[in-house]
């Protein structure tokens, strides 16, 4: 695979934006790719799991939408990223981006480094923590191999009489049907995959999981 040495898109670095649910990470993606669009002869692709199945094209809850050509891969083969890129048969590509990166397993801590020692910009986007406040999958690896890490917060969506709490949310809430989900509940739920299922931004202290271990 040959690759352009574009300065705009500092080949080989590793970058990952990471945060909670609704902390704006996806529109960060975008932004810090769409900007090769405006490059004579550049390409960027966006990579994104199967198992993500909430919209068709990449679009941030903002409204914010990639116009950048998306391919879908299996989140458990993630070793098939690099194949699919040659078959692109794209001399000129500077950037790869992934999506929601948290679902692939840990083959593609290969790929990420194979598209790097390639002067390909790899840009992550993913939650850093699962419904549990744990590692989410191979976040940390991925964050401990980027040049660069962001770390981005919402707002706290917990309500009480009192009204809303709005400080800065570095944690998921999954709630099935109102109420906070069990610490042994799958890891992997889509939002929107269940009608009485859904996410929200919390703060530490609003921050609650149902049987949690001592």
């Amino acid at each position: 695979m040959v690759v352009s040495n574009y300065d705009a898109v500092r080949p080989g670095r590793i970058e990952v934006y990471a945060g909670p649910v609704k902390s704006g990470k996806t529109r960060e993606l975008i932004s810090r790719i769409e900007p090769i669009n405006y490059l004579a002869g550049a390409m960027g692709v966006i990579i994104r799991p199967e198992v993500d199945t909430r919209t068709e094209n990449l679009m941030s809850r903002y409204g914010t939408q990639s116009k950048i050509r998306e391919i879908r891969v299996c989140e458990r083969n993630p070793e098939k990223i690099i194949s699919v890129l040659e078959g692109l048969k794209e001399p000129q590509l500077g950037v790869v981006a992934i999506d929601e990166v948290q679902f692939f397993e840990k083959g593609l801590l290969r790929v990420v480094q194979e598209l790097s020692r390639q002067e390909i910009n790899v840009v992550m986007a993913g939650l850093n923590l699962d419904f549990k406040g744990e590692t989410f999958g191979i976040m940390g690896d991925l964050m401990a191999m980027s040049d660069e890490v962001t770390i981005l917060r919402a707002c706290c969506e917990y309500t009480s009489v009192r009204g809303n709490c709005g400080r800065p949310a570095s944690r998921s809430q999954r709630l099935i049907n109102g109420k906070p989900a069990h610490y042994n509940a799958p890891i992997i739920s889509i939002d929107g995959s269940k009608q009485e299922e859904k996410y929200e931004a919390r703060c530490l202290e609003h921050h609650l999981v149902h049987g949690r271990p001592d």
